[in-house]
């Protein structure tokens, strides 16, 4: 059992340390981040052209500040080939809706008969 006087009367009096300092600001970034989409999403017209691209850019200055890896971004090329075949189905998802003119149910129905 901890001993009571090694814990702290509230959380306020506890000093942030590096690991909880770095954990407080990426909760603080991803929170204005969903902020900024949310309000992209709800609004309409030129504010949410302007929204949208300061959420963008907030996202891309935050990413590119960590300085991450290519592999720690999952930008690399190891593992593509056994994700291709997402890409097939996306594609043929696609020309499928193109090719029927009421859309994916029209399709779905189509290749059923």
């Amino acid at each position: 059992m901890e001993d009571p006087r090694l814990i702290p009367a509230s959380h306020e009096s506890v000093p942030l340390t590096g690991r909880s300092r770095t954990a407080y600001g990426a909760l603080i970034e991803i929170a204005v981040a969903f902020v900024l989409v949310l309000l992209a999403l709800w609004s309409y017209g030129p504010a949410q052209w302007i929204l949208g691209g300061i959420a963008l850019v907030w996202m891309l200055l935050v990413t590119l500040r960590s300085r991450p890896t290519i592999e720690e971004l999952g930008l690399r090329f190891a593992g593509t080939r056994r994700a291709l075949w997402i890409v097939i189905l996306a594609a043929l998802a696609a020309h499928s809706t193109q090719a029927a003119p009421d859309g994916l149910a029209a399709a779905i129905s189509s290749a059923a008969n």
